[in-house]
């Protein structure tokens, strides 16, 4: 197991989720088809797709699980039981992203997993088939006292998951002067 620094991942990830979400408005549009009405195909359309917001989480992770799997947390604090982001959050996606190796910016590929009801219930059929493993996270209260927890999740590697759950995508390219090594947490 390996300890992360909470507030030092926060700090970082945080200059990067702006850049990235910026990046994925234009690359990923959450929608629904139909087909145009007899006055529409009139007017030379077709077909409608109707976008709406998608609500997102990004998740960061170090250059050497790159594209190894995708980290499912089942519990966010093991030793107070609080269920991981699997069964609490309310995004529509989960972003998965990886560090490059200097730590300046990120690897060329990502993945966004769609967290449909779908997914969701292939998910609970087939989590037993994974390894449960813990990472230990190193937390610095607001009185000073540091703090150390663990979190449980599953990697599922990525060709086990269905294709229509999980879309792959280029990550942004950074111009170098905006370019800074990312702190070691990781």
């Amino acid at each position: 197991m390996r300890a992360h620094n909470f507030r030092r991942l926060l700090e970082e990830a945080s200059k990067w989720e702006r850049i990235v979400a910026e990046y994925l408005a234009d690359i990923i549009i959450s929608e629904s088809v139909k087909l145009a009405s007899r006055e529409e195909q009139k007017d030379g359309i077709d077909a409608l797709v109707e976008k709406k917001s998608l609500a997102f989480d990004i998740k960061f992770r170090d250059s050497r699980y790159y594209l190894k799997g995708i980290a499912i947390e089942l519990e966010s604090v093991v030793e107070r039981k609080v269920p991981g982001w699997f069964y609490t959050t309310k995004a529509d996606a989960i972003v998965y992203l990886w560090w490059n190796e200097d730590k300046t910016g990120l690897m060329p590929i990502g993945y966004y997993l769609i967290l449909s009801d779908g997914f969701r219930k292939w998910f609970e059929e087939n989590k037993s088939k994974y390894e449960e493993k813990q990472a230990s996270t190193i937390f610095k209260r607001p009185d000073g006292k540091t703090e150390i927890y663990h979190t449980k999740f599953v990697v599922v590697p990525i060709e086990d998951i269905p294709s229509r759950y999980l879309k792959m995508f280029y990550t942004p390219e950074i111009e170098p002067e905006s370019k800074k090594k990312v702190t070691e947490f990781c």
